[in-house]
């Protein structure tokens, strides 16, 4: 019994899988995210701004475009040093 169990249970959640995966696929038609694979910079971060929200984009291209490499160096060591497990 725990064999047919553990069988039936194996195949539920691959079918899961499968089905979730499915649903996944072709999302930009859905309006969901398009991920591009373009070097823009060299930085490894990103600001998600909804489509269309000019002023918020505008508003953090204002700051980003005033900053240093040492205000950002400074920045992201003072965010890491504010960090709970950074001690």
């Amino acid at each position: 019994m725990k064999k047919l169990t553990a069988l039936l249970l194996a195949v539920l959640l691959t079918v899961s899988c499968v089905c979730a995966l499915a649903s996944c696929q072709n999302t930009e038609a859905k309006g969901g995210v398009k991920v591009i694979d373009i070097g823009l910079t060299e930085e490894e971060y990103a600001f998600a701004v909804q489509k269309g929200n000019t002023v918020l984009k505008e508003a953090i291209d204002s700051v980003l475009s005033t900053m240093t490499v040492e205000d950002f160096n400074a920045m992201m060591a003072e965010a890491i040093d504010i960090q709970p497990l950074s001690e």
